[in-house]
């Protein structure tokens, strides 16, 4: 008896587990257009690229092709820059309020 109910256990996890298999593979595979679905959540970098675009491509009106093709590859350039001297001030201060943080915490401790 006892066998057989962790026999019907493992089948149900095994069935689970397919499942969460399939789940996972559609959204992997999900597309929108062409874009896989981790794409079309903007992260940092596209945020950051697309405040640039925006502020180079408001600077002079009427604009170009040529122009709004030049400022947009600018902007893409700008952002990987501007992301690459904020990581490395956050790299560069942040053992500095690790230590801040230890010093407080010990400080509240002796209290």
């Amino acid at each position: 008896m006892a066998q057989a109910e962790k026999d019907q256990q493992t089948q149900l996890l095994k069935e689970i587990l397919d499942e969460l298999k399939d789940l996972r593979e559609s959204f992997e595979t999900f597309s929108n257009g062409g874009f896989p679905i981790q794409r079309m959540v903007p992260d940092t970098q596209t945020l950051a690229a697309i405040s640039m675009v925006a502020a180079l491509l408001n600077r002079d009106a009427p604009l170009s092709a040529a122009d709004i093709t030049g400022r947009i590859n600018a902007a893409m350039t700008l952002a990987t820059s501007v992301l690459q001297v904020v990581d490395q001030y956050q790299q560069s201060t942040q053992p500095q309020n690790l230590e801040r943080i230890a010093a407080r915490t010990t400080g509240e401790e002796a209290h």
